[in-house]
């Protein structure tokens, strides 16, 4: 099973800075089959979380690394988290293309990978759940790359 590592910054319980790591199962490893979602469904759930309480924007994405070890953090890649109400967290990872549509390039938690045979069209359903069954979700979560500041040193 190939993973692409996420590190997302959170806060814990007590608000202080958390580093939390996560591992998306490769979409295309498990299925053999490549998603292209069109850009207006990420300007759709962008859309959700300006306008719903549960959903939410952040640039918390700090790492991220391809099941080969490469660093991927500088590129256009997105996290999409959701909380359902019975305190699961699932997630895709999604990785913007050279014509602004996404790949669904990963999935939150590997376990899924489990219910493949027995539910092949789980997977390939959860960016719609995550878009239009609002009321299954606590919180949906949009984390971007950090943008961090990098110091120059010139004179």
């Amino acid at each position: 099973m190939k993973v692409w590592k996420a590190s997302v910054a959170s806060k814990d319980k007590e608000g202080k800075e958390a580093i939390i790591d996560l591992e998306f199962v490769d979409y295309y490893d498990a299925t053999n089959t490549n998603i292209i979602l069109k850009t207006e469904y990420f300007q759709s759930i962008i859309e959700k979380s300006k306008n719903k309480d549960n959903y939410h924007l952040s640039g918390g994405l700090v790492k991220l690394s391809s099941p080969e070890g490469e660093d991927f953090s500088k590129h256009s890649f997105f996290l999409i988290l959701g909380l359902d109400t019975n305190n699961m967290l699932l997630g895709i990872l999604l990785g913007e293309l050279e014509e602004h549509d996404f790949k669904f390039v990963g999935f939150y938690p590997p376990f899924l990978q489990n219910e493949l045979e027995k539910e092949p069209d789980l997977i390939r359903g959860l960016p719609v759940l995550l878009l239009d069954k609002e009321d299954i979700w606590q919180s949906v979560n949009i984390i971007a790359p950090s943008i961090k500041q990098e110091n120059n040193n010139e004179k």
